[in-house]
């Protein structure tokens, strides 16, 4: 299946006509080899069309020199020899789903849920065509006993600190979450929830509405919720349920395709203890094409972001570079906890 997938992305490659290398040039086939691409360190994993989890090999993470930076899957129909790229991860991602999940780390293999892979052959070529190789940083996963990597080191820490004072200064005092009311809950259920990212306002009807300006935005709401769902035209299209004892709690990443500029959806979220068929609601609303393009090169920069908070004007208009840095506030969150 590896050297299907890997004629596959050359394939692809060839036929879009990108500039991406994929090395090394010396049995690049070989099962378990770290591939180069555009001099990043990719991990290429292989499943069937209809696999739901993949086994990632946690060998080459035990050194953070050796580290993958990137684990890209690839689904293949051996049959008719169709290749599909399910999406991508990042280190400190792999490390966040595999302690979120109860696995342990220092086990050869941990299993993975492919529909944590994120963002299919459109990701993986903005990650590897328009990031600098410092944006995926090589994460070790070592044994349990040792130190955690997802402590946040002194330059998160003053990296949010950055963040939090920007805002700040840009609003001049933090504007109140607008809440969000369950609607169908009990007297006895939690009634509200508030959305922290993205941001919810009020449209001319008194609509609730969150402008998005990333294509796979962070959902991050203000406490436990029992369930998240993502509807297109009154259709479910995603959902994610806690548990009895594992409440879904802080920033979750988008597991959808990339929405497109202009797209709406709905999302919907149950508080943590309340019955079922009782959601807050909000639409999500991408903004336009040329405020998303902007918007997604800047989130591209992973953590290295901070000359968005030098520069006096990017662009974009003051509140989508508000709503950007609030996105970008999310997915530190979301990566270190």
């Amino acid at each position: 299946m590896r050297a299907l997938a890997l004629e596959g992305l050359k394939g692809e490659i060839l036929r879009r006509k990108i500039a991406i290398t994929i090395g090394p040039e010396l049995e690049p086939e070989t099962p378990g080899r770290l591939l180069a691409v555009n001099g990043l360190a990719t991990q290429l994993l292989c499943s069937t069309e209809m696999a739901e989890t993949i086994a990632v090999d946690l060998s080459p993470w035990r050194q953070e020199a050796t580290a993958p930076q990137i684990l890209l899957v690839v689904q293949i129909e051996e049959d008719n020899g169709v290749v599909r790229v399910a999406g991508v991860m990042d280190g400190p991602a792999l490390v966040a789903h595999i302690s979120s999940g109860g696995q342990a780390l220092s086990a050869a293999t941990v299993e993975i849920p492919i529909a944590a892979f994120r963002g299919g052959f459109e990701q993986f070529l903005r990650w590897t065509t328009m990031l600098p190789t410092s944006a995926l940083p090589r994460v070790a996963v070592p044994a349990a006993s040792e130190a955690s990597p997802l402590a946040i080191g002194p330059a998160l820490q003053e990296l949010q600190a950055q963040i939090q004072e920007w805002l700040k200064h840009q609003l001049q005092e933090a504007p109140a979450l607008i809440p969000l009311l369950v609607a169908g809950a009990r007297a006895a259920d939690q009634a509200e929830v508030f959305l922290v990212n993205p941001r919810v306002d009020l449209d001319e009807e008194g609509n609730h509405v969150s402008l998005v300006v990333s294509r796979t935005p962070t959902i991050w709401a203000d406490r436990p919720l029992a369930e998240i769902l993502i509807e297109r035209d009154g259709v479910p299209v995603w959902q994610q349920l806690a548990t009895s004892k594992k409440p879904i709690e802080g920033a979750i990443g988008w597991s959808l395709e990339p929405l497109n500029a202009g797209e709406s959806c709905t999302l919907k979220l149950r508080p943590y203890g309340t019955s079922g068929g009782a959601y807050a609601k909000v639409s999500l609303v991408v903004t336009e094409s040329e405020v998303i393009d902007q918007c997604e090169a800047w989130l591209c920069r992973g953590d290295s972001v901070q000359e968005l908070f030098t520069t006096e004007d990017i662009g974009i208009g003051r509140d989508a570079t508000i709503r950007l840095a609030e996105e970008i506030a999310a997915r530190l969150r979301l990566k270190h906890g």
